[in-house]
């Protein structure tokens, strides 16, 4: 923030590649949230394995 106040600029990320990281980094947390879901059904016993 002292960058921005030092030149006046608003602080904001104006790169052309900032909505694809934005989007990359929204899906990994996706697919890391449904990894926990699958991994934590997989590991819950069976009627079978009781």
């Amino acid at each position: 923030m002292a960058l921005a106040d030092t030149f006046g600029i608003s602080g904001g990320d104006y790169s052309p590649w900032a909505w694809p990281l934005y989007a990359v980094s929204a899906l990994a947390g996706l697919v890391l949230i449904i990894g926990v879901v699958v991994g934590a059904i997989r590991r819950r016993p069976t009627a079978a394995t009781r």
